[in-house]
């Protein structure tokens, strides 16, 4: 006697395919939280303008630019793309 049916094999593959799909879509949800993430931190690093010394009593003491001009820019620019991209992977994993 045989073992399985044809369509019994074809359920089978109906049901790992099914399998595959979520999580294919969860592995790329997940990607798009950690990119969102990632962007939302090298946009928060392009707002460091400048970092200041206090004294203990709390008056501002001398402060330093943290990053230079362009690297602001880039940060900005990076931030944004990634912020995006991640949003745009979030968005078509959840449909």
């Amino acid at each position: 006697m045989e073992r399985g049916a044809t369509w019994e094999r074809e359920a089978v593959r109906d049901q790992w395919k099914a399998l595959e799909a979520r999580r294919r879509d969860a592995n790329q949800f997940l990607l798009g939280v950690a990119a969102t993430v990632a962007g939302l931190l090298s946009l928060l690093l392009a707002l460091a303008r400048e970092a200041c010394g206090f004294t203990i009593g709390g008056a501002a003491g001398e402060c330093s630019a943290v990053i230079p001009p362009t690297a602001m820019l880039f940060f900005w620019l990076f931030g944004a793309l990634v912020f995006v991209f991640g949003l745009r992977l979030c968005w078509r994993a959840s449909r």
